[in-house]
């Protein structure tokens, strides 16, 4: 599965010392009730689930502004 050769890679880096990466799991942006309700179609989101996706990607990166 792509997402876990990504982790694998992610943890990789970190345990590596590379502070500047961060993973976001795709698997954990949209709550399981509500996944259907982000989705134009199993693969591509909305305005709903991009808003989800943008939230998770800023999260992730809030880290990087503290520095």
């Amino acid at each position: 599965i792509r997402r876990d050769i990504v982790h694998r890679t992610y943890e990789r880096a970190c345990t590596q010392g590379d502070t500047q990466i961060a993973f976001v799991d795709g698997t954990k942006i949209f709550a399981p009730e509500a996944a259907q309700e982000c989705m134009v179609d199993i693969y591509h989101p909305n305005d709903v689930g991009m808003y989800y996706m943008a939230k998770a990607f800023a999260a992730a990166m809030q880290k990087f502004s503290n520095k």
